[in-house]
Parts: structure tokens; C-alpha cells; sequence
């Protein structure tokens, strides 16, 4: 299994990738490109399958495209995505599995973990609504009516909604649909760019339907209580990013803190720290914190947070990691680092961030690949890689979260 989701496997000295397969598993395929040195491939026909395969408990799973893994046991999927991050840090970190303490940690749950869904939102020209999820390998609809990695709570909103009825249109309209529950159990919805018309059509939908109107949150600027954690209260807002697996995060929460503890972590920088997540609760335990994040809207929730918290060691600001330092001229020399990166890594930063000259480092990746190409920088500028833990925050798909920590060479 390559990370991404394809199987890979070798015919006449030639690697193909063949999405939707398993490893063990005998497929007739279509080959779809034909490179010189690999080959990507479809699955035309299941021939036989794996002898460790199990029922997919979602009836939709053969056709959507949202989970890869519902036919493969748990403990599997762990085992390819602790396999995933190995091999990442060993092909491009040139760093060899076995010269590091490696853990993979499970969640808690392994369905209806999801507290935040997007989903496609169908409507038909009679008016009457489909969701649902692409479906493998194209933009074909796969109407649901139950997600089983969404939670319980946002599925029975999702049925609510497949009772509403729209005007009549000329054509069939797609857009997309986020929902996210929050504290109370009420659901926020949002999307990006979409057509006033549609917008104005699905609030005045949900207006008239009273039950729904009690469960979803529209057009809501304020800041709202996403949840409550060791005495911590964590705002969000309709559209901003957090993490989608509560249990799984909050582990992750722990872990820092109790990292931090150990280590006697007075003064610390969270890069890309988004609204807060992980520093809030070090800030609580009296470290100094300084924060940074692009995106402008989160730093104004981490800012809430730290004000609504009584947080008066924690400091934001908006702007790019590597310029940390222009951000905080007054900013100390470091016990610790922690880095959060979106997908891509930390690119132009990962030099810069260097000169921080950190103790220690916490690096939270979700692409073991970017993750390796810059541990391999970091390694090389004078960090050691002291352990290695996997978190698996999406269950029954292939994504997996890497944490790193790495310490100063004397």
C-alpha cells in the first residue's frame, strides 16, 4: 500500500499504482497513464480478495469516494500507516527506521469520529436535495443518507435536510456544504463562494422548518464554543479550520502539555498555530507563548481564546512563520518549538525557523512526505530526531498525523 491510497504492485519490471485496490488482493484493471518508469491504473473487476478483508459497515463504501479502508481491519490500516511514515523519513529524510523510538497511537473511535463533514449538495430541478460525496475517481454524486465517519449528530441534520424542498430550477445545482458540531450539540454550516440566490433559498428553507432551525447555526458571525477541555474553553467560527477528530486531538493536547511539563518549558513559539490548539493549554500552565499563523481569522480566535481564558502569557500575531521574529522583537531564547504546517510543510520557513535556535522541536505534520524533506534540513542544521509518533486522526482512510520532536545538538 503507497501512500495516497493506491496499491502498488510490478508487472514486467514496471511499478503501476492502482487506486482502490489491496494489497493481496487480485484485480482486472485499466491502465490510465502509461509513464515510462510507473503506470497508474483503475480497478475493472475484483477477481478475489484479500484473505484479511471484512464487511465495509457503510453501505456506500464500494462507490464513495470519501473512505478508502472500511474493508480492512484496524489494526491494518494502522500497521500500513505506521509503514506510510517509516518509509517517508527513510527514503527522502534519509533517516532508517529502527534509529528512532517509533509509536503508533489508534483513536479512540474508528467510526462516526468526524465532528466536522463537507458535503455535496445536490439539488434537483423539482427542488427536492441529494447529499453526498463524490464518487471514487470522478465527480459522480454518491447520494447518502448517513455518513458512518460523520457524527452521530451531524447525520441526523443531515436526514432533516433531505426533507427540505427548494424552488423548482432550470438545471440540476451542485455546491458544497460544510458542518461542524460545537458544544451545545447545535451544527454550524458554511461554504465557500457560494451564489447568493442558493444561500438565500437554504436559509429560507431551514427558517421554515422548525425543528432544523433549532439544530443548525447560519449566517452567525460571532464566535461560538466548539468545546471544553481541562477547564479550557476552545471558540470557533462557521468556516474556520479545526481539527476534525475530537478524541484523537485532544490526546495530541495532552501529550505537549505533559512534553512541556517533563521538560520544564518556560518560554515557547507556536508556527501555524491556527486558533490556538496547542499552545492555549501551555499558556495556561505559565509559558510564554508566541503565535503566528497566515491565516488572519484564526489568530483573531486564538486571540479570543487567550482573552476569554484568562490567558495573559499568550500572544498572536498574523503573519508568516518565517517572520516570527519581526513579528516579536522581543522574543526570548526558546525551550521549545512547535511547528503545525498545513499539507505542504514548511517550505520557505524551514531555514529561517532554524535560526530560532529552539531547544526543542515539536514538528505535527498530516504528509509524512513534505515532513521528511524538511526533517532531513532540520537534521542537517543541527537537530537530532529523538522520537517518532503516529496519530491516526482519520480512520478508514489513508491520512495519517506525524508528530516529531527533535533536539538541539550540543
Amino acid at each position: 500500500m503507497a501512500f495516497g491510497g493506491d496499491a502498488l504492485t510490478r508487472c514486467d519490471g514496471k511499478v503501476y499504482f492502482v487506486g482502490d485496490a489491496l494489497p493481496g488482493e487480485t484485480v482486472l484493471v485499466e491502465v490510465q497513464q502509461n509513464k515510462e518508469r510507473f503506470a497508474k491504473a483503475r480497478v475493472l473487476e475484483r477477481v478475489s480478495p484479500p484473505d484479511y478483508v471484512v464487511p465495509a459497515p457503510c453501505p456506500f463504501a464500494e462507490r464513495c469516494g470519501g473512505c478508502q479502508w472500511q474493508r480492512v481491519p484496524y489494526e491494518r490500516q494502522k500497521e500500513w500507516k505506521a509503514g506510510f511514515i517509516q518509509d517517508a523519513l527513510q527514503r527522502i529524510g534519509g533517516i532508517p527506521a529502527g534509529s528512532y523510538p517509533f509509536l503508533m497511537q489508534g483513536s479512540p473511535q474508528t467510526l462516526h469520529y468526524r465532528n466536522r463533514i463537507e458535503v455535496k449538495w445536490q439539488l434537483q430541478t423539482d427542488g427536492s436535495v441529494q447529499l453526498g460525496y463524490f464518487a471514487k475517481s470522478s465527480h459522480d454524486l454518491v447520494a447518502i443518507d448517513h455518513c458512518w465517519i460523520a457524527d452521530p449528530r451531524i447525520n441526523g441534520v443531515l436526514e432533516q435536510c433531505l426533507a427540505l424542498h427548494f424552488p423548482a430550477r432550470e438545471r440540476i445545482f451542485q455546491t458544497s456544504l460544510e458542518f461542524q458540531v460545537i458544544a451545545d450539540g447545535r451544527v454550524l454550516v458554511s461554504g465557500q463562494d457560494l451564489p447568493e440566490d442558493f444561500w438565500q433559498d437554504f436559509k429560507d428553507a431551514v427558517n421554515g422548518d422548525e425543528e432544523l432551525r433549532k439544530v443548525l447555526i447560519i449566517d452567525d458571525p460571532s464566535f461560538v464554543l466548539l468545546e471544553e477541555w481541562e477547564g479550557l474553553r476552545f471558540h470557533t467560527r462557521a468556516g474556520q479550520f479545526q481539527q476534525v477528530n475530537l478524541p484523537a486531538n485532544r490526546f495530541l493536547r495532552s501529550w505537549v502539555r505533559t512534553f512541556a511539563r517533563q521538560h520544564h518549558v518556560r518560554s515557547a513559539v507556536d508556527l501555524y498555530c491556527g486558533s490556538g490548539n496547542l499552545s492555549l493549554p501551555l499558556a495556561r500552565e505559565g509559558i510564554t507563548i508566541y503565535g503566528v499563523e497566515a491565516f488572519a481569522p484564526s489568530i483573531a480566535a486564538a486571540v479570543y481564546n487567550a482573552e476569554q481564558n484568562g490567558l495573559a502569557a499568550a500572544h498572536y500575531a498574523a503573519g508568516d512563520a518565517q517572520d516570527i521574529r519581526q513579528l516579536f522583537p522581543e522574543l526570548p531564547s526558546l525551550d521549545l518549538l512547535i511547528v503545525d504546517p498545513p499539507r505542504r510543510g514548511m517550505v520557505e520557513a524551514v531555514k529561517p525557523v532554524l535560526h530560532l535556535d529552539a531547544e526543542r522541536i515539536i514538528y505535527v505534520s498530516c504528509d509524512p512526505n513534505t515532513l521528511a524533506r524538511d526533517l532531513k534540513i532540520m537534521l542537517a542544521g543541527g537537530y537530532a530526531l529523538q522520537e517518532v509518533m503516529g496519530l491516526d486522526f482519520f480512520p478508514q482512510s489513508y491520512h495519517v498525523e506525524t508528530v516529531c520532536v527533535l533536539k538541539k545538538n550540543p
